[in-house]
């Protein structure tokens, strides 16, 4: 399998909610027991993790044994100060294995109106 290339444009301070569905050979894969785990980082060998989002922090998630996705909310995101990296998600099944789902590039859009309250 090789993960599907897509850029991610999170807008700064708003909901970014994403979902995808594995197939293989048409057929739906049972994500039953899986994690799912994410960085962005500012260049494939950069030290520095921008964003580190998985499924224990609730950033990414497992819906209903077939969907597989990413849930940030608007405070997560308006703490987001950079604007393009790179990032892969990836999913691990409860036997180990490690499948590359997504990789590319991410970018944030800057937010102008803010609650400076």
């Amino acid at each position: 399998m090789t993960a599907v290339k897509l850029k991610l444009k999170i807008e700064q301070g708003a909901t970014f909610r994403k979902r995808w569905r594995w197939r293989s050979g048409g057929v739906i894969v049972d994500l039953t027991g899986y994690t799912a785990r994410m960085q962005i980082r500012p260049d494939v060998d950069s030290d520095m993790v921008l964003a580190d989002l998985t499924t224990q922090n609730g950033k990414l998630f497992i819906e209903n044994k077939e969907w597989f996705g990413i849930d940030l909310n608007p405070e997560f995101t308006a703490g987001l100060n950079f604007e393009d990296a790179v990032y892969d998600y990836e999913l691990v099944a409860p036997n180990g294995d490690v499948w590359r789902m997504l990789q590319g590039i991410s970018t944030v859009s800057r937010e102008v109106t803010r609650n400076d309250n």
